[in-house]
């Protein structure tokens, strides 16, 4: 099953979305990284990268954000992870709360990353 990663700069606000997600689409793997790693607002490469590697599956992982600088971290772990992790973990540039929403959705249904991805691209932003 695809996993999903929520990335923000609040962990409030990945909180909130991960309880919708709890309401619609029970049990899919989804894990959350948000704020600076000492309560405060900002992104935290350690916490990211710890995410990372626990999300991983080899059927794929998709990773959605908030602001530019919390995807430009995710990216730094990226370029660290073994090429058969980084061949499998997507980042959307479709809305936070939208596209967690449909993506949660979807791996819920079994969709393949594939399909998923093509349902977020169809959403994506100008981030």
């Amino acid at each position: 099953m695809v996993s999903l990663v929520l990335l923000s700069h609040s962990l409030k606000l990945v909180e909130g979305i991960r309880d919708i997600i709890g309401e619609m689409a029970k049990g899919i793997p989804l894990f959350i990284s948000g704020g600076n790693g000492t309560g405060g607002l900002g992104s935290d490469y350690a916490q990211i990268k710890d995410i990372l590697h626990q999300a991983y599956r080899p059927e794929g992982t998709i990773i959605l954000y908030d602001l530019g600088s919390t995807v430009m971290t995710a990216e730094v772990v990226m370029d660290e992870l073994a090429q058969d992790m980084k061949s499998t973990i997507k980042i959307s540039k479709a809305p936070l709360v939208e596209g967690s929403v449909v993506a949660a959705m979807e791996i819920s249904g079994g969709a393949p990353l594939t399909d998923i991805m093509e349902a977020l691209t169809e959403m994506e932003l100008v981030k």
